[in-house]
């Protein structure tokens, strides 16, 4: 991980609070809604971990795909804590 980079810490810490912390989604949320919020905060720390590693045209795409998976983590989470 590049320690340089504040995106990787932060992003690194957000996961590790948002696992545990799913678990304590309302039961009808918590496996499908919770489910696809872990695996778009794990796309997104892979999107912006591939993207560190390219430059050019591929790296816009991978930072693309990072925003798409950011923005599916706001809106499942404000889903889930709907409640």
């Amino acid at each position: 991980m590049n320690d340089n980079m504040v995106i990787f810490t932060r992003s690194y810490d957000f996961i590790t609070w948002l696992m545990p912390m799913t678990g304590k989604f309302p039961r009808e949320h918590r496996f499908v809604v919770t489910a696809r919020l872990q695996n778009a905060a794990l796309d997104f720390q892979e999107r912006i971990i591939e993207a560190n590693t390219i430059r050019g045209i591929k790296r816009a795409e991978k930072l693309a795909e990072a925003d798409i998976a950011l923005t599916k983590i706001t809106v499942m989470q404000s889903l889930a804590m709907a409640e």
